[in-house]
């Protein structure tokens, strides 16, 4: 443990003049699977606060474009979706700490009558005691079985995967079908676990500090949508938020965030839109060297896996074997 403490410590010091973006999606008061409980984010932000510099992405951006001097150890912690569980868990200790942090959200999502698409799934298979049938993803079968925790884990992760490579429409579908083989009827809008933060809430933590960004208006891949649709997502996310909240500066989040889920095009509509960067889900050697492509840092529940990041070990690891390591989705 000394040795590895020792580690982060070099690492710190050497990685003290690359600022990284962390990334983090869901919240809980006690520890849950695929998500940051309270004491175990409390641990984190007290140690961003200790021994780094905390900045939103805005600032970050400006740093990086030569327009506001960067402190050592520079590091932003960015969150995707916007889930309630970010008002009522992560912002209070992130207000109690005076530590910025950036919120990606998708408006319609916020708007309280949406739901984020992998949420139907767990909403499914949480109301399940068994599936008694074989699930069809494209060339593959799942087997019929009973909705233990191993077994909802593999169902879950199986059937994400294979929706990421399957156009929006025909994803919409397939999650409709599969509840109706089901019995089941998944409300307009999402159950109390699944829900938004709202524009009042967004407004409230804007004023605290905490930069709000886009993360398009329906969290599609905009790898797999076309020209029209990308646009609509982009322009009009960015519209809802300047609509909403204060006018200044905005930074976007690509749904999904693989080298799949954007193209140039993409980079491009994002610019035009007016926000001043965009961050995938994955980092690698080019780190932050595209504003439109911004590397971004997996944190988590595991204590390990956030000193890897933080400290910039993960970092070094990248630019020493020109290495990558994407988002590993999880129920």
């Amino acid at each position: 443990m000394l040795g590895l403490i020792g580690l982060y410590g070099l690492a710190r010091i050497v990685t003290r003049n690359q600022p990284r973006i962390l990334m983090y999606h869901r919240f809980s008061e006690f520890s849950t699977p695929g998500r940051v409980s309270r004491r175990a984010f409390e641990s984190q932000i007290q140690h961003l606060a200790q021994y780094y510099s905390p900045v939103t992405m805005t600032d970050l951006v400006k740093g990086l474009r030569g327009e506001l001097r960067l402190k050592s150890n520079s590091i932003a912690i960015t969150v995707d979706d916007g889930y309630y569980d970010f008002y009522t868990v992560a912002y209070p200790i992130l207000k109690k700490y005076q530590v910025p942090a950036t919120v990606f959200v998708t408006t319609k999502f916020v708007d309280g009558d949406f739901w984020l698409w992998p949420d139907k799934i767990s909403y499914v298979l949480n109301s399940l005691s068994e599936i008694r049938d074989e699930i069809q993803l494209g060339g593959r079968q799942l087997p019929p079985g009973l909705m233990t925790p191993a077994y909802k884990k593999i169902v879950w992760q199986a059937i994400v995967e294979y929706l990421l490579t399957r156009p929006e429409n025909e994803k919409l579908e397939w999650i409709n079908k599969f509840a109706s083989q089901q019995h089941l009827i998944i409300p307009d809008a999402p159950a109390d676990d699944y829900r938004a933060v709202t524009w009042e809430q967004l407004r409230e933590m804007e004023e605290e500090g905490i930069d709000i960004g886009g993360h398009t208006v329906t969290h599609p891949s905009l790898g797999r949508v076309s020209s029209s649709q990308l646009r609509e997502e982009v322009v009009n996310c960015k519209k809802e938020l300047d609509q909403q909240l204060i006018l200044r500066e905005r930074q976007f989040c690509y749904p999904n965030g693989q080298r799949q889920d954007y193209t140039d095009e993409a980079k491009t509509v994002v610019s035009e839109a007016g926000f001043g960067s965009a961050v995938v889900a994955f980092n690698d050697s080019k780190c932050l060297s595209d504003l439109y492509e911004l590397r971004r840092y997996t944190s988590s529940e595991d204590q390990f896996q956030f000193m890897k990041a933080v400290s910039g070990v993960e970092f070094l690891a990248s630019i020493i074997n020109n290495s990558n390591s994407r988002l590993s989705w999880s129920y």
